[in-house]
């Protein structure tokens, strides 16, 4: 299993916990081991506070799952306010992440752009080297804003639908295909 997945087999885990201990046809033997069982899914697995973040935000930038999965699973798994205010505080969670990430995504095309059009001003080339650098910069300032003027790329990467879950997608592969687009994201994943 891997670490994007690992939320919803935790909370399949707590709903068939929770459906063995509600079933009143197991013998005393049995319902016992399953009370403990409970105990220790909650010692290490019952309180998110005290989960590793990371297992949220690798659920998130999985295409097919983004928020819409980890708010499912926390509503099956917590009560809704809970639930509500737990997705508020694992939203936050990816931003912080990517502001780290930015300085180190930055590559060559990004860095130099801005102080190779003051070079070549200074040395009056010809019009049609500036013009074509200034075409470079604008599709560079296209490609960075992607049409969704002052969001972040996980707002970006959010508001788009999920991809169907095909039990061939491969996220890092779809993750590489759309390096392009999410510079910082794509890092991370």
């Amino acid at each position: 299993m891997t670490s994007n997945m690992f939320i919803g087999e935790l909370a399949l885990l707590h709903v068939e916990l929770q459906t063995m201990i509600a079933d009143d046809d197991s013998n005393s033997i049995v319902k016992n081991m399953i009370l403990r069982m409970k105990e220790k899914y909650n010692k290490y697995w019952g309180w998110p506070e005290s989960m590793n973040i990371l297992l949220f935000i690798a659920c998130i930038l999985d295409p097919r799952y983004k928020m819409v999965y980890l708010s499912f699973n926390f509503s099956n798994v917590y009560d809704s306010e809970y639930a509500e205010n737990l997705c508020k505080q694992v939203r936050k969670s990816p931003e912080k992440l990517c502001e780290q990430y930015k300085g180190s995504c930055l590559g060559p095309q990004d860095m130099g752009v801005e102080s190779s059009l003051s070079s070549m001003q200074d040395k009056r080339k010809d019009k049609s080297e500036t013009r074509n650098l200034r075409k470079e910069m604008f599709k560079k300032h296209i490609q960075d804003s992607d049409g969704v003027e002052g969001k972040s790329e996980i707002d970006v990467y959010l508001v788009e639908s999920v991809v169907s879950d095909d039990n061939n997608f491969d996220v890092l592969s779809g993750w590489k295909l759309n390096a392009f687009r999410f510079k910082v994201l794509s890092q991370i994943a």
